[in-house]
């Protein structure tokens, strides 16, 4: 739902340059809700604020969740679960920060980031270089920050802000990690046999939430109440499997994966 409603940005931001995208992209991810919102506090000693406003919403889910039926747990996640879902995203700055991604996005495909050249992975290495640097100062900086800030209503935004560069870093280790893999080393042909898996990854990414519901949620077995992190780590390793394998059958007789092939089609408003 975040995904659909914030990738509007793009068609609004399409046209611009590519300097003036990456500034709007740098602003979004610097988060600058929660700055105005720490300065406000800065200037108004007395501001307190409410940094729990989803949490209601958050325990009907989880009621649905572990006690109610299928019909029961659609229901909920229909309205409410989408309230509280919009909620954390807001209090959270994942609206901003999503918008500065796409955008981000946006600007590697204009750029031709990914094909093979000696400027590419120079580029990339040079992501890597600064993410790794950014990241672990800031991940421990927000380790300690409550021993120096004890007002709540300049700790969240500030650990928010800390949190939110913090998660970007890792990121860009993750992505600039894998691409000078695949480019660099004898890893590539492993990565490259993923390929399947990418393509198909809206029919994944559902089919996932919908074994893993069938899995914990107390309208199917309801496993939640036994299975402990390795149990589910080793669940998760299958489901992973099982869906790669099926990936590989699937695209040996048709160009895209069934989701993808609705999604298109509806896109389109075309069937044939």
């Amino acid at each position: 739902m975040l995904y659909a409603l914030v990738g509007y940005v793009l068609i609004a931001v399409c046209r611009l340059s590519t300097r003036t995208v990456a500034i709007l992209a740098v602003v979004l991810l610097l988060q600058p809700f929660e700055w105005g919102q720490l300065m406000y506090a800065l200037i108004n000693p007395g501001y307190s604020m409410n940094a729990e406003l989803d949490a209601p919403y958050w325990e009907i889910v989880n009621i649905a969740q572990r006690e109610g039926s299928f019909f029961d747990m659609c229901k909920t996640a229909i309205w409410t679960g989408n309230i509280a879902n919009m909620g954390w995203m807001l209090l959270h700055g994942r609206i901003t920060q999503t918008a500065g991604l796409f955008m981000i996005g946006m600007l590697i495909g204009r750029g031709h980031l990914f094909p093979w050249s000696e400027k590419n992975i120079k580029r990339w290495i040079n992501v890597f270089i600064l993410s790794v640097v950014s990241f672990f100062p800031i991940y421990g900086l927000m380790g300690i920050l409550p021993d120096f800030i004890t007002r709540e209503s300049l700790l969240v935004p500030c650990a928010l802000i800390l949190s939110s560069l913090s998660n970007v870093a890792f990121t860009g280790i993750l992505f600039a990690g894998v691409i000078l893999v695949y480019y660099l080393t004898k890893w590539k042909g492993v990565l490259h046999q993923l390929v399947p898996y990418g393509h198909m990854s809206l029919t994944n990414y559902l089919s996932q939430s919908l074994i893993g519901a069938f899995l914990f949620y107390n309208w199917g077995l309801g496993l939640y109440r036994y299975t402990g992190i390795t149990v589910c780590f080793l669940m998760g390793l299958s489901i992973f499997f099982l869906q790669y394998f099926f990936c590989r059958w699937w695209l040996r007789s048709h160009r895209q994966g069934p989701l993808e092939w609705l999604w298109k089609k509806a896109t389109w408003m075309k069937i044939g």
